[in-house]
């Protein structure tokens, strides 16, 4: 006889954690008085969109955006990852317009290389999520300090 197994009920929580991992249902706050990655007290809040670093299709699209706390420490490495970001796009970008306009197959590589470069600086912050599509949403790059607010399914 064969017999299903009952499947547990998905937990009412709107943030929990599970085996390590955040989970967020769509429109809830996180808690922004600690840092999200170490805990520590927040010295900046920032309303960071949750890319997929390992996924193109993410790093310049829309994605969801969740308020997060970053201490002095994570909020310099944000700091530093947007001008980054910019700096090589802007870059990337005038040798891409240079490269067409002298028709220089080299210029136009080293140009689409750092704009690609670039989307990887924007994707690749503390926290990001793999797949935003997927309900509860699944965050990465929390704190285990961050982690103990919320309970465990």
């Amino acid at each position: 006889m064969n017999t299903l197994e009952p499947v547990p009920p998905a937990p009412t929580d709107p943030v929990f954690q599970q085996e390590g991992k955040l989970f967020v249902t769509t429109g809830t706050s996180l808690p922004t008085n600690v840092c999200v990655c170490c805990g520590a007290p927040t010295f900046k809040i920032v309303n960071k969109a949750l890319r997929n670093p390992f996924n193109p299709m993410t790093w310049f699209g829309g994605q969801p955006r969740e308020e997060l706390g970053f201490c002095k420490k994570h909020t310099e490495n944000y700091q530093i990852a947007l001008a980054l970001t910019f700096s090589l796009l802007a870059v990337g970008l005038i040798l891409l317009g240079i490269g067409l306009y002298m028709l220089s197959i080299g210029e136009i590589v080293v140009g689409l290389l750092l704009v690609l470069v670039c989307g990887i600086f924007r994707a690749r912050v503390p926290v990001w999520s793999p797949n935003s599509n997927a309900e509860p949403m699944e965050i990465r790059g929390v704190g285990n300090c961050f982690l103990e607010q919320f309970p465990n399914h």
